[in-house]
């Protein structure tokens, strides 16, 4: 059985509005952008979330694809990373892009999507793995939403 990344994400998105809906607890503006298959999706990843306090970036990718496109991009942001001071470097891959930078690989085992969810920094390395599925996934972030978890205080951070 093939399982489409559109389905994924389709199902990701109506999991994640139910979810929030169903909280009653938050009433505020979201955006929520689908970046697949858009000049955006090479730069960025497949879906891009914005909250209050919160934002994810998220690549979507079939277990079987080829992963040259992300490691490439995985890539280019170390990269970048790496023309920073070690403790801007640190802050930035700890507290900003572990938390809103996701990438999730799907693949079907006996009739069932099996997800490996990670930051995206992680992804291509031999860095320990979660035990994450997209409803936990979901989860985190419907937290992260009520708490607005991702408020960030750049004090201290110079473009030196």
């Amino acid at each position: 059985m093939k399982l489409y990344e559109n389905i994924i994400i389709g199902n990701f998105l109506y999991a994640l509005g139910w979810k929030i809906g169903a909280s009653n607890q938050m009433n505020f503006s979201s955006s929520v952008n689908l970046l697949q298959q858009t000049p955006c999706d090479k730069g960025m990843g497949d879906l891009l979330l914005e909250f209050p306090g919160i934002v994810r970036l998220i690549e979507f990718k079939d277990a079987k694809a080829s992963k040259t496109k992300e490691q490439v991009k995985q890539k280019m942001i170390r990269m970048g990373l790496s023309n920073l001071r070690l403790e801007e470097q640190k802050m930035l891959m700890d507290q900003v892009s572990r938390r809103i930078h996701w990438y999730i690989e799907t693949e079907v085992v006996d009739e069932e999507c099996v997800c490996d969810i990670l930051p995206y920094l992680d992804a291509f390395s031999d860095a320990p793995r979660n035990n994450l599925t997209l409803e936990s996934f979901i989860e985190m972030l419907v937290l992260d939403v009520q708490n607005q978890t991702d408020n960030f205080r750049m004090q201290g951070f110079n473009h030196s």
